[in-house]
């Protein structure tokens, strides 16, 4: 009887049916990236603008305050996705991931709780 050392992933099924982590972190490293291009377009160039044009300065400043921290959440997350899914094919892309998540932290914990006290 040949016995295999178990994996994270091991259903005791045939190594060749198991799914491929590479090709998983291959399609990982660029949806996530995407995601975070896209989420941090669409709140810079629709969500803000189109927030101050319908609501008004007054209200549109509360709304967006009140979703900077879910906003830099979002990133913070993406990025760390990023960030696991690129280390192994592009170590470049995932040291300006960390990048983004350490900017991100600091402006969610740090930047943004000082805005709001001025």
């Amino acid at each position: 009887m040949v016995t295999r050392p178990l994996g994270l992933l091991d259903s005791g099924a045939d190594p060749a049916t198991m799914m491929d982590l590479s090709a998983m972190y291959a399609v990982a490293g660029p949806l996530t990236l995407g995601l975070l291009i896209g989420g941090m377009s669409f709140f810079s160039f629709l969500v803000a603008p189109l927030s101050f044009r319908i609501l008004g300065e007054a209200q549109a400043g509360k709304f967006v305050r009140g979703l900077f921290p879910y906003y830099y959440l979002f990133v913070i997350v993406a990025a760390a996705l990023a960030v696991v899914g690129t280390v192994a094919r592009n170590p470049t892309v995932s040291i300006m991931m960390v990048g983004v998540l350490v900017l991100g932290v600091i402006a969610r914990q740090l930047l943004m709780p000082m805005i709001n006290r001025a």
